[in-house]
């Protein structure tokens, strides 16, 4: 069982940097999904490079979290992190896909990304698609 992320670094075709083909099994699914959620971020939020390194804080209540951040680049990185740690969570990893030999067994294009957060106003409560940060006045 993974304890931290570090142990997914090279897991599948696309836990760790980059990634091609198939995700192999459930992990490399969670991994994909949230490769496809920081491309979402970089290209149509216009976040770039910015979204990996975005200050925002996850609170707990009992099973529930919640994302909070005075940025959209913020905040879709924090919600692309806890869906993340949610699907690993019920996700079984499989030892023969620990250090995986990505050139050979990851060939082919890409798989397409599935639509990301359809519904805005879910994520960003307060209707702005802009990058910049927003004033907690301005929220609604």
């Amino acid at each position: 069982e993974y304890k931290a992320t570090a142990g997914l670094n090279l897991y599948g075709c696309y836990c760790g940097t980059g990634g091609s083909g198939s995700p192999v099994d459930a992990v490399d699914q969670c991994c994909f999904i949230h490769d496809c959620c920081y491309r979402h971020a970089r290209v149509s939020l216009k976040c770039h490079r910015r979204v990996k390194w975005q200050r925002y804080k996850l609170s707990c209540n009992g099973s529930e979290t919640e994302c909070q951040s005075t940025s959209i680049c913020g905040r879709m990185a924090c919600e692309c992190d806890k869906q993340l740690a949610e699907c690993l969570t019920a996700a079984k990893p499989r030892r023969k896909h620990s250090f995986y030999n990505r050139e050979a067994l990851c060939k082919g294009p890409r798989d397409p990304c599935p639509a990301i957060h359809r519904n805005w106003t879910e994520i960003l409560p307060w209707g702005s698609l802009s990058p910049r940060p927003v004033s907690r006045g301005s929220r609604k």
